[in-house]
């Protein structure tokens, strides 16, 4: 270190010259940047994520992406609204941008569609059927029949949209069983194509239903959302962002009160945002919403830093008596150590989500980058700069420490006080809370929920604003993806497990398994409904009155004369495959040699079942298919994957934790024992950080924040910021303590004062940008954005507060004195 601080005073032009230079160099990855920004996904690699490919492989699924076209009117059951909607489904298959996108097999699907599908197959109609067969048989039902017949043929639940899937779904959950209802689903299937392709079919799509269904149909779909959300996002930001500027230039100016030294630190927390911008193009990292976070955080700890080096800058001035080169060598001397530290502790943080799910993972990745770019710029950068620009202006000017101000100072010393009259009772409060806090991080919830990324309605004072223009589709995100959750079970997400059986499927183990798996899922109290259980044996009974050898085959696999096969069922399979491919195919998989290698149970559960529940009774029923001989039996599906991510959620938060503690640990002891020859100080410093993570969870289960994508990493955050608060006040009471002459009660109590009133203005100062440039984040209209404001303003709070209230009490404790 005293290399380069030597280097700093002699050569701060080149410095100068050299970080600008890598800034344009790192800065020029911004280019590569995408301009939209994504919803934020939050995938874990699982056994059921990887059974879930393998079924979406090898059997006919509809794993594509699937826009919803929502029909509202007084009755949207008649023949008129039906006819209409028939006309509808084939102008958007002949419109040239969503043509190329649809699924060859079922392009489209609606009540109307399921009705006329039903009746053509009670009459033996196989194969493919093309949309002019059914508008052409549809016509032949006259209104009256429809009020007969449709909802027949709605109750009857035959699979529309693969097994699991039937017409009652495209109907409100409400659904009465009669030929009336308010609202119902048009679903338009797509191939995997990718997001451009799927955002301009969607909306043709759209345009298509404004001019043929009216006004209150809307279309609702995956890429249509993720676009208006993102223009959304940077609308608020766009009108945010300069407002969170101009109100951490008005606290700097507070608390500089020097121009200069704004402009120092403003400039050098544009190039640290530089820095990052232009990594996250290098990396070719998806600009997320979660990630737009990032250069908050980043402009709350540049403050941090700026403040920690101007301060001690000031202090070794001496009111202009030292010269700006030795005054800035002394001050990094002490500085760098401190934020050097907290660099590490933070960014080991970040990076301990490096296992978890993607967007931890690169939320982490990003964020670590650009506290490291933060602390080299004000390493180097920033220092270089002011002593340049202070030797030229021949600055002496004495413009008094940073942060004091009496009130703040009064505040700031209450901690002392208090621990010069009762440090034991403000460790066990302390403690006390923070119990209670873990206990209550326990029962947070670890929902997952793309919703939250969609945005509100921007609050009405956002309306005044200059060139802010409001955007209807956009509003209406929020307001459309609750009429989906609360009317259609189809939309709240895909409640259907698959029960995976590979091997000798077709042969007696492989059928028993089958009807095990039937059995043991009935008997479940999470299963939707009775008799809701799909199995290939379904399938194959549903051709067989239509065709002798299906029923052939079906009898000399029936060994018992119970109606249901127990033998080899391969002549089943292959009569079936051969006037129903599609629909065996869903449930079936054979392989290019002809085998049978696998086959799928699929069982609807219950819209709104825990998905840890699920998970355990549907893994209990495959556990027990799995004893029989020649088969494997393993669970995926939708509620399997998310018990998979929520757990993942729960071993982030525990392993991010450890490993971001084990690292601070280390670090700090390591540097107390550096330079002080003192182990008991690192640990000290280290406990008023857990204690306020522990107040922070606990606030979160008070509050119903749920631990989700975007708090997932606030282990990571709020050790290193508490580490950034703590280690200066321990670094400059050992300091304090060790230059005074005595080392009795009262001598200690004295070094704790110095201590905090020189630190405590600088971290007051420091909490209040941080929070700021985070708090922003509450005014946004996205609700997952505005949770991660919240939870980052309380980490900030709370390890301000442990800090100079709680850790002072330690402090003197650990030292033997009470």
């Amino acid at each position: 270190m005293d290399r380069y601080l030597s280097l700093l005073a002699r050569r701060r032009r080149a410095i100068v010259l050299v970080v600008l230079i890598a800034t344009l160099a790192v800065g020029s990855g911004v280019t590569a940047i995408d301009g939209g920004l994504a919803v934020a996904e939050f995938d874990v690699e699982s056994a059921a994520s990887a059974d879930a490919e393998y079924v979406d492989d090898r059997f006919v699924t509809d794993s594509g992406s699937v826009t919803l076209v929502v029909v509202r009117g007084e009755n949207v059951l008649t023949k008129e609204s039906l006819t209409e909607t028939l006309a509808f489904q084939e102008a958007v298959r002949e419109n040239e941008t969503v043509a190329g996108t649809l699924s060859a097999e079922r392009p489209t699907v609606d009540t109307g569609t399921a009705f006329t599908e039903a009746q053509l197959r009670s009459l033996g109609a196989f194969g493919s059927l093309t949309l002019e067969d059914k508008q052409r048989t549809f016509r032949t039902f006259s209104s009256e029949e429809l009020e007969t017949e449709l909802p027949e043929t709605i109750a009857a639940d035959e699979p529309v949209l693969g097994p699991g899937t039937s017409a009652s779904m495209l109907l409100p959950e409400e659904y009465d069983g009669s030929a009336r209802a308010d609202a119902r689903l048009v679903l338009i299937v797509h191939e995997e194509v990718d997001d451009d392709e799927l955002l301009a079919a969607q909306l043709a799509v759209e345009a298509i239903a404004d001019e043929r269904l009216g006004s209150e149909a809307f279309v609702f779909g995956e890429a249509l959302v993720e676009e208006r959300a993102s223009e959304a996002t940077g609308e608020s930001f766009a009108v945010l962002g300069p407002f969170a500027l101009a109100s951490v230039l008005v606290v700097l100016f507070l608390v500089y009160r020097d121009p200069l030294d704004v402009l120092v630190t403003t400039l050098g927390i544009g190039v640290a945002l530089v820095w990052t911008a232009g990594f996250v193009g290098w990396v070719g990292v998806d600009v997320t919403q979660l990630l737009v976070a990032v250069p908050w955080l980043v402009l709350g700890l540049a403050v941090d830093y700026g403040l920690h080096v101007v301060m001690r800058y000031r202090e070794m001035r001496d009111g202009g008596v030292v010269a700006p080169a030795p005054a800035m060598t002394a001050s990094l001397g002490g500085v760098l150590v401190a934020i050097g530290v907290t660099t590490a502790t933070t960014a080991a943080g970040f990076l301990s989500g490096a296992f978890g799910p993607t967007a931890v993972r690169e939320f982490g990745l990003v964020a670590a980058f650009g506290i490291f770019a933060s602390f080299l710029v004000f390493a180097t950068l920033v220092p270089a700069l002011k002593i340049e620009l202070e030797d030229r202006l021949d600055r002496d000017t004495d413009r008094g420490p940073v942060g004091r101000v009496r009130p703040v100072e009064g505040l700031v010393r209450l901690g002392v006080v208090a621990a010069g009259r009762a440090p034991v009772a403000v460790v066990l409060v302390a403690v006390v809370l923070a119990i209670g806090g873990a206990y209550g991080a326990t029962a947070v919830d670890t929902s997952v929920d793309r919703t939250d990324f969609y945005p509100e309605e921007p609050p009405a004072w956002m309306s005044s604003v200059p060139g802010f223009e409001t955007d209807d589709d956009a509003e209406a995100l929020a307001e459309q993806a609750r009429f989906l959750d609360e009317r259609f079970e189809l939309a709240g997400g895909d409640d259907r497990v698959t029960v995976l059986i590979r091997g000798a499927v077709a042969e007696e183990g492989g059928v028993d398994a089958v009807h095990a798996i039937e059995r043991g899922a009935l008997d479940s109290d999470v299963v939707r409904g009775e008799g809701t259980v799909h199995t290939p044996f379904d399938v194959v009974e549903r051709f067989e009155p239509f065709d002798d050898r299906i029923a052939e085959a079906m009898a000399d696999a029936d060994r018992t004369g119970d109606g249901r096969p127990d033998g080899d069922v391969t002549d089943a399979y292959d009569a079936t495959a051969e006037i129903a491919e599609a629909e065996l195919g869903a449930l079936v998989y054979r392989n290019e040699a002809g085998e049978y290698r696998a086959v799928r149970v699929v069982v609807p559960v219950e819209s709104g079942a825990d998905p840890a529940v699920v998970t355990e009774e549907m893994r209990a029923v495959a556990a027990d298919a799995d004893e029989r001989p020649g088969v494997t039996v393993t669970v995926t599906g939708s509620p399997i994957v998310t018990a998979d991510r929520q757990a993942a959620l729960l071993r982030t938060l525990v392993e991010s934790f450890l490993i971001a503690l084990a690292v601070t640990f280390s670090l700090l002891v390591g540097l107390f024992w550096h330079r002080y020859r003192s182990l008991r100080l690192g640990l000290v410093t280290v406990l008023p950080v857990v204690i306020a993570l522990s107040w922070v969870l606990g606030t979160m289960y008070l509050v119903g924040l749920p631990y989700n994508a975007e708090t997932a990493i606030i282990t990571g955050i709020a050790i290193g910021l508490g580490v950034d608060y703590a280690i200066h006040v321990s670094v400059r009471f050992e300091q304090e303590r060790r230059a005074g002459e005595r080392a009795d009660r009262d001598a200690t109590v004295a070094a704790l004062s110095r201590a905090v009133r020189d630190t405590g203005g600088t971290l007051f100062a420091s909490a209040m940008t941080t929070a700021v440039a985070l708090g922003v984040l509450l005014f946004t209209f996205v609700p997952s954005l505005q949770r991660f404001g919240l939870v980052m303003v309380l980490v900030v709070g709370y390890a301000f507060i442990a800090s100079v209230f709680v850790l002072p009490s330690l402090l003197l404790l650990s030292s033997g004195e009470r």
